[in-house]
C-alpha cells in the first residue's frame, strides 16, 4: 500500500496542463504552429492513456496500481475500456460485474465528501457519463483515436 501511495503522489497532475500551455504559446507563431499542434495532440493522447490506465488499475488492482500500469499494454487497456463500454464481464475489485462507467465513477469518488451534496452528486454522475445518451465523452474520443491509429 505504501508503494501505491508513493507512486500516486509522484504523478504530477499539472504536467499535461504545462504541455498544453507551453505549446499553445508556440502555436501563436506561424513558424511553430504545426509542431505545436502536433505536440498538443500527443499530450492529449498521453493524458487520456494515463487517465484510463489509472482507472483500469483502480478497478482491477487497487492495491498494486503501479504494477498494473507497468504491465498493461495498449491492447489490454483498450480491451478494458471496451469491456466497460459494452457492459461486459471483467476481472475487477468492484462489487458490480460487469462494471459500467457509473460504478467506476463511484469507486474513484468513494472518498469525495462535499458540504454541497448536490455538487457531490453531480460530480459523481458527470464523471461517469456525459450528454443525453449517457456515453462517456472521453471514451468516444478514445474509440475514435484507436480506430484511426
Amino acid at each position: 500500500m505504501k508503494q501505491n501511495l508513493e507512486f500516486l503522489d509522484n504523478i504530477d497532475p499539472y504536467f499535461f496542463m504545462y504541455e498544453a500551455k507551453s505549446n499553445l504559446k508556440l502555436y501563436n507563431y506561424k513558424k511553430y504552429r504545426q509542431h505545436a499542434a502536433l505536440a498538443i495532440r500527443i499530450a492529449f493522447s498521453h493524458g487520456l492513456e494515463t487517465l484510463f490506465s489509472l482507472l483500469g488499475a483502480t478497478i482491477q488492482a487497487p492495491y498494486c496500481i503501479n504494477a498494473w500500469m507497468l504491465h498493461c499494454n495498449n491492447k489490454q487497456l483498450h480491451n478494458v475500456i471496451a469491456r466497460i463500454n459494452n457492459h461486459m464481464s471483467l476481472p475487477t475489485m468492484l462489487k458490480v460485474n460487469p462494471p459500467d462507467w457509473q460504478t467506476v465513477s463511484e469507486a474513484v469518488h468513494l472518498n469525495l465528501i462535499l458540504n454541497d451534496k448536490q455538487k457531490e452528486k453531480s460530480i459523481k454522475r458527470s464523471f461517469g457519463t456525459c450528454g443525453n445518451n449517457g456515453h462517456p465523452i472521453l471514451l468516444v474520443r478514445v474509440s475514435r483515436m484507436s480506430t484511426t491509429a
